[in-house]
């Protein structure tokens, strides 16, 4: 019964340590679609493309 739960809490882990790295190479991935490599123009380039994707998603509730 032990071991199921340490299998159960490594598997929680394992999905938690994924989750993290999907959402890092989302924000990744959007924010290197920027040409430039001035920080204040990758901040609203993302800010812009995260308030688009909110809007879309209020839209379609």
């Amino acid at each position: 019964m032990l071991t199921f739960v340490l299998k159960k809490e490594a598997m929680r882990n394992m999905v938690k340590i994924i989750g993290c790295c999907i959402v890092a190479a989302v924000l990744l991935v959007s924010c290197s679609s920027v040409t430039s490599g001035d920080p204040n123009t990758v901040l609203q380039e993302f800010f812009e493309h995260l308030a688009k994707k909110i809007l879309t998603g209020l839209q379609n509730m």
